[in-house]
């Protein structure tokens, strides 16, 4: 499911990658709390994360006065392309802590499994 996503999610980690540096960190420190979270290879969630900032920080990207983070930044297509990942990456996350929890047994596991391949084919 990811692969058909890869292009837009190496750009905005191109572009969180970017804001980590001294500099733009530093300007992005001025406008907001907020912190830039890289992707992380080890787990999927970081994706989820990420995007999820990206969307969170995405206000305050205008007024960080860098070239460089301009020319990163995504385009409107990719930017819906990553607001409707993220919808998918938020029910697929929910699962993921629904499985974690103490209380799932094992027929709920298996029902959770049933639904995402019902839901999520690919």
């Amino acid at each position: 499911m990811l692969t058909n996503h890869a292009t837009v999610i190496d750009k905005d980690n191109a572009l969180m990658t970017k804001l980590r540096f001294t500099l733009p960190a530093a300007r992005l420190r001025r406008v907001t709390p907020l912190r830039a979270i890289k992707l992380s290879a080890t787990r999927w969630s970081s994706t989820f994360n990420m995007l999820k900032r990206y969307i969170e920080l995405k206000p305050f990207l205008l007024a960080i006065a860098d070239d460089s983070i301009d020319v990163l930044r995504l385009n409107v297509v990719e930017d819906r392309e990553v607001t409707a990942l993220l919808v998918t990456l938020e029910d697929l996350n929910s699962i993921t802590l629904a499985l974690q929890g103490d209380e799932c047994s094992l027929l709920e596991v298996r029902q959770i499994f049933d639904t995402v391949i019902e839901d999520y084919p690919d």
